[in-house]
């Protein structure tokens, strides 16, 4: 019997430069060995610009024209829902935009749009639940429709409101073709549909007003949108797209998707071209034909869904919802106790980048577009309900610097016959921030702001390596890095 001793090579050393040139969005699906350092496997209160790694949204008092909108009814007091009233006084030939809020309490609250007049209670109530309601033109004139989802509707025109007893109780409303359509809250599963130019006539028949019932499977109706020519209906799982035109001999019903993943119907939004909604199995963008997935890579962030809410604004979907806590932190008002929603995520489907905020609990999205006046308003869930707050690029919860985290994958960098001691790191800090080096253990470095290339020793080795920036600072702004290593191999002959 013959024996070989093994010839072992003296380890070698390699010096590896490992430049981060772009910070290029999130990935939270991928397998984290098959991924680069330039992506993020998680983080919260970032964004990402032109390749820089930067502040995600805050949130500030809500200002029109400079002036703090004031708080709406007694203090404590819950905002459920809000719309802006756009109404143009063709008397006096001046806009008279007005925001409406209804209130826990069931009453409705309005003020001018120019942010100096206090809320003034109305006489419009209802006896429970929410509302729903849409701009309308009616008799020559801006009106606005508030719809009880447990019956009734009041037409308001800035000063009087009048009440429809008759109308039915409506989650949801849309205005297609000079009819209002209605999804029922309760009781037979319907879509309602108004008489041709007259909201307040929902009686049924041939010349006049009418419903669609859904016997079928497909879960109850819960949203109806108007797009590119048609009434979309959404249900808990199934999307039916109705050609309505002023004939309803005409009508015609097409069922155009379906899933055994529940469709949260406050997240469904018009953006432009298509419609984007959140399921519990992602996020999907709708043409009218065909539902298909996107961001499927930030969706695993995603946790709790059934308060989420959305909105469309200057090109971006927003979504207010609940983001998996992966590192045990408490941030913004989460220290407060358990909240419905704690984050909003906002994708920009014109340039492709997310920007995530977490540590607000965000009750409903208000968008304002006027001519002189175009600002994205928000309420809460918390003590902050009497308030409105305003997505900024801030950085901040109203006063508070909320803590930012951008994550890297765990990686060996391609590199698995030998160990990685990073030796240095190059990078400009803007603000000062923190840097972990993850492996089997970790260093933490913390980096002070200059101006100038900084190079920060680091002489920590691992088999994989994962970086960590946190700041306390309400602004970041890193536009790339130079990661040197030494890899150290180990080979047989």
């Amino acid at each position: 019997m013959q024996y070989y001793l093994r010839n072992d090579y003296y380890p070698r050393t390699k010096r590896y430069s490992y430049p981060i040139r772009n910070f290029v969005g999130i990935d939270a699906l991928s397998d984290e060995n098959t991924m680069p350092l330039t992506y993020c496997s998680y983080g919260y209160n970032i964004g990402f610009r032109n390749g820089a790694l930067i502040n995600g949204m805050g949130i500030d008092y809500a200002k029109i024209k400079d002036k703090t909108l004031p708080h709406v009814g007694l203090i404590g007091k819950r905002i459920i829902k809000s719309w802006i009233y756009y109404k143009y006084n063709y008397t006096q030939n001046q806009r008279e935009d007005m925001i409406v809020a209804l209130l826990d309490d069931n009453t409705v609250y309005v003020t001018l749009l120019d942010g100096g007049t206090a809320f003034e209670q109305t006489t419009m109530s209802f006896d429970g639940g929410t509302a729903s309601a849409l701009n309308y033109h009616h008799n020559g004139e801006d009106v606005f429709l508030i719809f009880g989802s447990e019956g009734g509707m009041y037409m308001f025109d800035g000063q009087n409101a009048e009440y429809y007893s008759e109308t039915p109780g409506f989650l949801s409303v849309c205005l297609h073709y000079d009819r209002v359509y209605g999804v029922t809250a309760s009781g037979h599963n319907r879509v309602y549909f108004s008489d041709d130019l007259n909201p307040v006539n929902w009686r049924v028949s041939m010349d006049q007003g009418g419903y669609i019932s859904f016997p079928d499977e497909g879960g109850r109706a819960q949203k109806v949108v108007s797009f590119n020519d048609y009434v979309f209906i959404f249900r808990e799982y199934a999307i039916h797209r109705l050609t309505a035109y002023t004939d309803l001999t005409e009508y015609k019903l097409t069922k155009t998707f379906s899933t055994n993943n529940k469709i949260y119907p406050d997240t469904v939004q018009i953006c432009s071209d298509k419609i984007v909604f959140l399921a519990e199995d992602g996020l999907y963008a709708f043409d009218g034909f065909i539902a298909r997935k996107i961001y499927s890579k930030l969706f695993p962030l995603i946790d709790k869904k059934e308060w989420s809410v959305a909105c469309y604004f200057d090109y971006k979907y927003y979504l207010a919802t609940t983001l998996k806590n992966l590192d045990n932190s408490v941030v913004g008002d989460e220290a407060l106790g358990p909240m419905k929603n704690n984050a909003i995520i906002a994708i920009d489907f014109d340039l492709g980048n997310v920007s995530i905020l977490r540590g607000g609990d965000i009750r409903c999205f208000m968008p304002i577009n006027t001519s002189d006046y175009c600002e994205l308003i928000v309420a809460f869930n918390n003590y902050r309900c009497s308030y409105f707050g305003m997505i900024s690029d801030s950085g901040k919860l109203i006063d508070m610097p909320l803590q930012k985290l951008w994550r890297s994958p765990a990686t060996d960098l391609s590199q698995s016959d030998g160990n990685k001691v990073l030796r240095r790191i190059y990078l400009t800090a803007h603000q000062t921030m923190s840097l972990t080096v993850k492996g089997e253990e970790s260093i933490e470095k913390r980096i002070y702001s200059s101006p100038y290339i900084q190079i920060i020793p680091v002489n920590f080795g691992a088999e994989k390596l994962a970086l960590d920036i946190t700041t306390e600072n309400n602004k970041l702004y890193l536009n790339g890095m130079l990661l040197e290593f030494d890899i150290v191999r180990r080979r047989y002959k």
